[in-house]
Formats: C-alpha cells, sequence, structure tokens
C-alpha cells in the first residue's frame, strides 16, 4: 500500500523507518504501513494516533500492513501488555482480526 499524498487521507502519525498512521476516507478506515522498528514510545504513539483517528471519525476499520515491521524485543511486549490493549479496542466495540494479506484484510472491512 502506498502512503497517501496530499488530499487522500489525513495523517494522524509518521516516522520514517518506523510506520505511517493515516485516515482513509473512502474506506473508513485507519491504515497503518509499518516500514520498520518501533521503540516501545514509537509504539504507544502510533497506537494512541489510530485511537484519535478512529475517534475523530466515529470508524471502527484499523488496517495494518506488518509485511515490513520488524519486531520488538520481548521485554518490550511485556512492558507495553500488548494483550490489555487488545482488550480495550474490544470493549470500545472494535473488530480485531488478523490476516495473510492485504487484500484478504480489506474484504473483511468490507464484508464485515
Amino acid at each position: 500500500m502506498a502512503t497517501p499524498g496530499p488530499g487522500e487521507g489525513d495523517v494522524y502519525f509518521r516516522s520514517p523507518g518506523v510506520a505511517t498512521v493515516t485516515w482513509d476516507e473512502s474506506t473508513s478506515t485507519v491504515l497503518v504501513e509499518w516500514e520498520g522498528w518501533a521503540d516501545s514510545t514509537e509504539f504507544k504513539t502510533l497506537l494512541a494516533a489510530g485511537m484519535r483517528a478512529l475517534v475523530d471519525h466515529g470508524g471502527s476499520n484499523w488496517l495494518a500492513d506488518c509485511r515490513r515491521q520488524r519486531t520488538l524485543r520481548t521485554s518490550q511486549l511485556a512492558t507495553m501488555n500488548l494483550q490489555d490493549r487488545e482488550d480495550t479496542m474490544r470493549r470500545m466495540g472494535l473488530n480485531v482480526g488478523y490476516f495473510a494479506t492485504v487484500a484478504a484484510a480489506r474484504n473483511w472491512l468490507q464484508t464485515g
């Protein structure tokens, strides 16, 4: 997926080599495009930016292209407590899914 150009989406987070978070109006979706590795602060900021986009636009779709994401260290994962964050999203009424391809994720968003 390409990063939106001017007028193609609201940019909520951009850090070269880490990721970009945008709002895609055409699909009412938060798009996260990973470019590499994020430290725990960047990861938390990225998640908060995506949640802000959902609230700003009254959305509930979140699509993350993680094909270029590099993994975090185990100690950072434990610190961030990702399970709690996912549980929070579910309590907010957001559906969470994991897919092997962007096409499969987009299909789920369109039919979900």
